[in-house]
């Protein structure tokens, strides 16, 4: 207690809460001042950052814009450059080509006629070396007589010592191992003799169609200098394409064999329209059914190759009359044709009958290819001797689905064999008809206009019905 017996005053709480509450403001004013001045600190930093990245980005895509300008002009000016070397390789192209008409509208009929002799000249240079073949197997088989007779001979020396019934009987075994030669030999040669008849007579027959469609030709028209103007305006372009044309009567096999090289879908028996379209495939073009191997049925099909693309190659489907087909499309230029003959049996020994025995066995290669089990059954399903006499006659070459289609294509592509390149040579860039042509760039034009007028570019009713009548009667 104090002096005056009271006790002595204690701290005054309030002002320390106060002054203690002062304090604390000022730390947070503070600490408050020193957060600004780093955020403020930190977003001059960032905007400074931010400037410079900004300056650097606009540098580079300023760089990048001329960079690119400069490229596009450079690419500019190469494109003019390659479009003026372009058009002047056109316009020589163009001057030539025109110059080429004019000399093959000059000389059409001549050079028709030119074309078809040597045609016919390589047919009689071919025969002379099947009858030169011929003569040196007769040759042959004289030489083989004279060895098994000195051989004969010689066995019957040895038996000098052996009785008379073991002689008689190597003398009847010798005569009749000759009168089998003998025999065999005659069928070959009646073979080969009836062959070359038959290719003689196809020539002909081939021949007297290319005369009567040119006489048809020769016939005066109404109204040709309009036809003419409307076909030449069409502008249409002549270009090869990288496919492989199917091409032969309705009913030889062309859909069977692209089935067999697993491209397109199991061909339906049909009797009137068979392939009722050009159908493009992975390679290959399955063409409509011709109607017979004339001149007009082959144009017509070239017709369509106009517009839809020339082909690299050909493969010809027949049975085992080929010689007209062949002789047919020499005569319009196209020749050494890939060919395909296949057995009429083919599908009733695949399919088997209900209780029968599947005679045609297939299983597909790595490549996707339908091949024939045994190798040997392919007999079944292509007409081997047909083969044969195709190899014998040098009339082209024969495939089968087993064989690599685009490597022998491209080997014959490399050797020069090419069975458009005459009818590319002869159409030029551009189908252009003039007043003067040969029989089969007439009959082309013709057939044209009949395509685009009367058909209206109806492809399987043009194939089935057009005739170079309707030319004519159609305006």
């Amino acid at each position: 207690m104090g002096p005056w017996g009271s006790k002595p005053a204690g701290p005054d709480l309030e002002a320390l809460r106060r002054q203690r509450e002062a304090e604390y403001n000022a730390r947070e004013q503070r600490y408050r001042e020193e957060r600004k001045h780093e955020t403020e600190s930190m977003m001059r930093q960032m905007l400074e950052v931010q400037q410079r990245a900004d300056a650097e980005r606009q540098r580079l895509e300023a760089e990048n814009r001329a960079e690119q300008q400069r490229n596009l002009e450079a690419r500019m000016a190469e494109m003019q450059r390659r479009d003026k070397d372009h058009e002047e390789q056109r316009a020589r192209e163009r001057a030539l080509f025109e110059q080429r008409l004019q000399e093959m509208t000059n000389a059409s009929t001549a050079e028709r006629r030119q074309m078809q002799e040597e045609f016919k000249r390589e047919q009689q240079r071919l025969e002379e070396e099947r009858r030169a073949a011929m003569d040196r197997r007769d040759a042959e088989h004289r030489a083989q007589q004279e060895r098994e007779k000195i051989i004969f001979q010689k066995q019957l020396d040895d038996l000098k010592g052996a009785t008379e019934a073991e002689r008689m009987k190597l003398q009847e075994d010798f005569r009749r191992q000759q009168e089998n030669m003998e025999a065999r030999w005659a069928g070959e040669r009646q073979h080969y003799e009836e062959k070359l008849s038959d290719m003689a007579e196809s020539m002909q027959e081939a021949e007297e169609k290319v005369r009567e469609m040119a006489e048809q030709l020769e016939k005066p028209i109404k109204d040709r200098e309009n036809k003419v103007a409307f076909v030449n305006g069409l502008n249409l372009k002549i270009r090869q394409n990288n496919s492989l044309l199917l091409v032969g009567p309705k009913g030889m096999g062309k859909s069977t064999f692209l089935w067999l090289l697993n491209i397109g879908k199991i061909p339906k028996r049909t009797i009137r329209d068979g392939t009722v379209d050009i159908i493009q495939l992975p390679g290959f073009v399955d063409s409509i059914g011709l109607r017979g191997w004339t001149p007009e049925e082959l144009l017509k099909l070239v017709v369509l190759m106009i517009y839809e693309g020339i082909p690299k190659d050909l493969i010809m489907f027949s049975n085992d009359r080929i010689d007209l087909p062949i002789n047919s499309l020499g005569l319009l230029g196209i020749n050494n044709p890939l060919i395909v003959v296949m057995s009429s049996d083919f599908w009733k020994l695949y399919q088997s009958t209900p209780g029968g025995k599947q005679k045609i066995h297939l299983r597909e290669n790595a490549q996707g290819v339908r091949m024939v089990e045994p190798a040997e059954d392919l007999e079944y399903v292509y007409n081997m001797p047909v083969y044969e006499d195709i190899r014998a006659f040098h009339l082209g070459m024969p495939v089968t689905h087993h064989d690599d289609i685009e490597a022998i294509v491209r080997g014959r592509q490399e050797v020069g064999i090419q069975p458009f390149q005459f009818l590319m040579d002869k159409l030029g860039d551009i189908f252009t008809v003039g007043m003067d042509n040969d029989s089969n760039k007439e009959a082309l034009f013709r057939f044209i206009y009949i395509y685009e007028k009367k058909y209206a570019r109806d492809q399987l009713k043009f194939m089935n019905s057009a005739t170079l009548q309707d030319f004519n009667y159609v305006n």
